[in-house]
């Protein structure tokens, strides 16, 4: 006999599950949160979770025993994705764990297990490439993002050996440094003023009328422009000019500098970091044997 997984589902958000018929227990691997997600209004049972840090997420597994089958129920997500496993003759999770963070990129350990045993595994990593192993073979993906990955396993012996890895290493890039943006500085107010013009006002010839007395007409122009003014003139050269000053009113604008762009200089990121692994592998025990294996954990 051996724990049967009936359905899996991939969640990213709230919403209802429909339970399997004859599913006796769920299991769930939550991305993105230490917290156990919510069925039928209660909380799952909590069975191990690693933290998040500046690298990577947090990773958690939990445990919910079902009361009712072939019924679609709430489910209150927890974390950004959760794989569950919907199982019959699943029992309770084995002591023997292996979680933890390693900034080596590779976290591994021996667990003791049953053949009838289900493992159960969660994986958050940092760059990829990533892989679950068990005995030197991988996982059965549930879940198989580059980043992150849930999956199943039956052990074949008495041990189980865990491998869970992420092989990246981070390449060097370039941040663009931005820019900071200079307003226009108020160099001097708006103001008001009359300002003094100078006039010069002249005659010019215009032309002798053709009618008897012939005189000379000539034109008045106030500084080169034509008022529409006329006299006669029969004296030599032309009549003459006068000056005056008037004071016309202006305005004169604030004057700012002008705004500008200042582009700062690129940042340069160096490569050569490893990938961290976040990880944790939980052995489901069939539930007519609980066979007994020593109890190990690892990784803590």
């Amino acid at each position: 006999m051996a724990i049967a997984i009936l359905d899996t589902d991939l969640l990213t958000a709230s919403g209802n599950i429909t339970i399997p018929n004859n599913c006796t227990m769920i299991h769930a691997l939550v991305f993105g949160s230490e917290s156990p997600p919510r069925i039928n209004g209660a909380l799952m049972s909590k069975i191990v979770s690693v933290p998040a840090n500046t690298k990577v997420p947090a990773i958690s597994a939990h445990e919910f025993t079902v009361s009712q089958d072939d019924v679609a129920v709430p489910f209150v997500i927890s974390g950004t994705h959760v794989t569950l496993y919907y199982t019959s003759g699943a029992g309770m999770y084995r002591p023997s764990v292996l979680l933890g963070n390693r900034t080596t990129g590779n976290l591994s350990g021996d667990l003791p297990a049953a053949a009838s045993d289900l493992a159960i595994a969660i994986l958050a990593g940092m760059i990829g490439a990533t892989t679950i192993k068990g005995d030197g073979s991988e996982f059965t993906y549930d879940r198989n993002d580059t980043f992150l990955k849930t999956g199943h396993m039956t052990p074949g012996d008495t041990v189980l050996s865990c491998e869970l890895k992420d092989v990246g290493v981070s390449a060097g890039y370039t941040i663009d440094g931005g820019s900071i943006y200079h307003p226009a500085v108020l160099v001097s107010a708006a103001y008001e003023s009359w300002e003094p013009e100078y006039h010069w006002v002249s005659w010019n010839f215009l032309f002798v009328t053709t009618t008897f007395p012939y005189q000379k007409i000539y034109g008045e122009y106030d500084n080169g422009v034509a008022t529409g003014n006329r006299m006669a003139w029969n004296y030599d050269g032309n009549p003459p000019g006068r000056s005056y000053t008037k004071y016309v009113y202006t305005y004169h604008p604030a004057v700012y500098t002008p705004a500008w762009t200042e582009d700062l200089p690129d940042i340069n990121v160096p490569g050569g970091e490893q990938a961290q692994v976040n990880g944790i592998v939980v052995l489901i025990q069939l539930g007519a044997a609980q066979e007994f294996v020593p109890k190990i954990v690892i990784g803590q």
